[in-house]
């Protein structure tokens, strides 16, 4: 398994993907259309393995959305040490941003495969936060349909991932 495999199974696996994008949306950009951003980011971006001082940058050039290591589960946290671990060793980039006069570091990949999120889990997990929200005032399914169709329009998404996607979210309740 790659260190990019491992980031997605960790953070954006089955098990780990609501908490991630809970605390990503949480703690990130204060936009009325994040949440389509995120989704619109998470389609076109290959995952990457890349840090901060404030935490990881799980997409490749896109620093706008960072999991924080405050929020990081005892194994999330681990598997970043081990990768600064290795970076010491020179398996690594920096950058920095211009605009925000940030760092970030990066672990050079050995791999040339690009892999994404599965939409199916990141679509799930945002119907779920949604549908089992206590601060909508309306029909949460409506929101979470809305904004499902929002994405849709952003980017393409088979029919079959809507479908595997809403029906795993029946099963986060």
């Amino acid at each position: 398994m790659s260190v990019v495999d491992e980031l997605r199974e960790l953070f954006f696996g089955e098990e780990n993907i609501q908490r991630t994008i809970y605390y990503i949306l949480k703690d990130g950009l204060q936009k009325s259309d994040i949440i389509v951003l995120l989704a619109t980011v998470a389609v076109e971006t290959p995952l990457c393995v890349a840090f901060t001082e404030h935490g990881l940058v799980p997409f490749r050039s896109v620093y706008n959305f960072v999991v924080s290591y405050q929020h990081m589960t005892p194994k999330q946290l681990e598997f970043c040490m081990s990768q600064i671990r290795n970076m010491r060793e020179g398996t690594c980039e920096t950058f920095q941003n211009k605009m925000t006069h940030s760092s970030y570091v990066s672990v050079i990949s050995k791999s040339k495969q690009r892999i994404f999120i599965d939409m199916r889990y990141l679509l799930a997990s945002i119907i779920s936060m949604i549908n089992n929200s206590k601060f909508t005032s309306i029909k949460s399914h409506d929101v979470s349909n809305l904004i499902v169709q929002q994405i849709s329009n952003s980017v393409s998404i088979p029919r079959e991932t809507l479908i595997a996607a809403f029906r795993l979210a029946k099963r986060q309740k």
